[in-house]
């Protein structure tokens, strides 16, 4: 949890920086950008949970095992039978 408020804090104060470095963006005060801060925070888990839930759903589907295989991540139908690129 305090990582998360630490995270918060960082991203209002990048966001304020960020603003007065930009001549067309304007942020008013760090209240602003701390709403702004915590609002792409948690559109960051939400996406984070609907693209995890989608690529379950995708792999129970499919029955696809995802492999490591050099860096590159490969869909198998079975545990030994992988595809060469």
């Amino acid at each position: 949890m305090i990582n998360w408020i630490l995270h918060i804090l960082i991203d209002a104060l990048v966001l304020l920086l960020a603003a007065r470095i930009m001549p067309k963006v304007e942020m008013r005060s760090f209240g602003t950008s701390l709403m702004v801060a915590f609002a792409v925070g948690i559109l960051s888990v939400l996406i984070g949970w609907l693209l995890e839930f989608v690529l379950n759903v995708v792999q129970l589907t499919f029955n696809l095992e995802l492999t490591r295989d050099e860096d590159l991540f490969i869909l198998s139908k079975q545990k030994n039978e992988e595809v060469k690129l």
